[in-house]
């Protein structure tokens, strides 16, 4: 996965295979860990409930700090030795969990690991830009996408296998309350079900029509769609209004990560590449951290239904702020 000067002519190269295969596994540890590190604390350390919660969110401030000056190596060092380091720092890390006998070191322990993911989750995702024929740049980064997709499903269900003790636990129960408090806990599985199948299908065809057609072609719908399925679930919940939500919000949302990826990857100049996926990844990051907090804090004052409003009309806005900042000004397809 070295940087090439010459742009590839074909998608499907050993290295793009590799790349994928590595994002796999460096999500997967990264999900599996997030999933099972609270009920660990705990357990181990007796710590008290916001210790083990910032046993497991260290290590997203630990990532957002490596977005931070990721993207600057990346164009001074060098994606591949960029990779390589964090690579290496992050299976060290993941070996030294047994030997980290305070919850203090596990903290320092998880922000490292943290760090170790942010630099290298953002070198391995601009390498495998460079990787893909620009002509089917967001198939392709789709395709990618897939990796960290099937972490999600394949991380929580190893760690559950490895720690039957979860079962029945606070962490096990963290993304409950939400459904038992609309009364839709027995159409939860069938939301992540077809949320999970929606997100997969869209991955095959969406790049090919952002590439073909153009980038408003496919974020105008995907926004669309994710705004109906938030708006779908802030209706009286069913069977049907809940599946049909898992559908719109994993389609919409599914396909909405890789194209604007795609765009993000397309606006800066080759050289500075680095720091276009690095300030990509940072502003997921931070929503991925923030977005918890506003909306723990909108539940009390709206409830679960006026939080899902409230999203759904931020997603309207996020169409009229792709129109002032992108859309009005669309290019059309990319050229090889």
């Amino acid at each position: 996965m070295g940087e090439d000067s010459q742009p590839p002519t074909r998608l499907w190269t050993r290295n793009f295979v590799l790349a994928i295969v590595t994002n796999f596994f460096i999500a997967m540890v990264f999900y599996l860990l997030m999933t099972s590190m609270a009920l660990y604390a705990v357990e181990r350390f007796q710590a008290s409930d916001s210790a083990a919660g910032f046993a497991a969110s260290a290590f997203i401030a630990g990532s957002v700090v490596a977005r931070l000056f990721a993207g600057r190596l990346l164009d001074t060092l060098g994606r591949r030795r960029v990779l390589l380091a964090s690579l290496a720092v992050f299976v060290i890390a993941s070996l030294l969990y047994l030997q980290a006998n305070t919850l203090g070191l596990l903290l320092a322990l998880r922000a490292v690991h943290g760090v170790a993911f942010g630099a290298g989750n953002t070198a391995i995702a601009a390498a495998v830009q460079a990787l893909i024929p620009p002509a089917r740049r967001s198939e392709g980064t789709g395709y990618f996408g897939l990796s960290a997709t099937l972490a999600t499903a394949v991380g929580p269900s190893l760690a559950i296998q490895l720690s039957p003790r979860m079962e029945g636990t606070r962490a096990s129960s963290s993304s409950v309350p939400p459904a038992k408090a609309r009364g839709m806990s027995d159409s939860a599985g069938i939301f992540f079900l077809l949320y999970a199948a929606a997100v997969l299908a869209s991955r095959f065809f969406v790049g090919r029509i952002q590439d073909r057609r153009g980038d408003n072609s496919v974020m105008y719908p995907t926004l669309a769609f994710f705004a109906l399925g938030l708006a779908m679930l802030a209706l009286e919940p069913s069977v049907w209004s809940i599946g049909l939500a898992g559908i719109l919000v994993g389609f919409g949302f599914g396909a909405l990560l890789p194209c604007a990826q795609t765009i993000a990857v397309t606006a800066v100049p080759a050289a500075r590449m680095g720091t276009g996926i690095s300030t990509f990844y940072l502003m997921l990051d931070a929503g991925t951290g923030l977005g918890p907090v506003v909306l723990g804090a909108l539940v009390p004052v709206l409830g679960y239904a006026g939080m899902y409003g409230a999203l759904s009309l931020l997603m309207c806005a996020a169409v009229l702020l792709y129109f002032l900042v992108h859309g009005r000004r669309q290019r059309g397809p990319r050229r090889a």
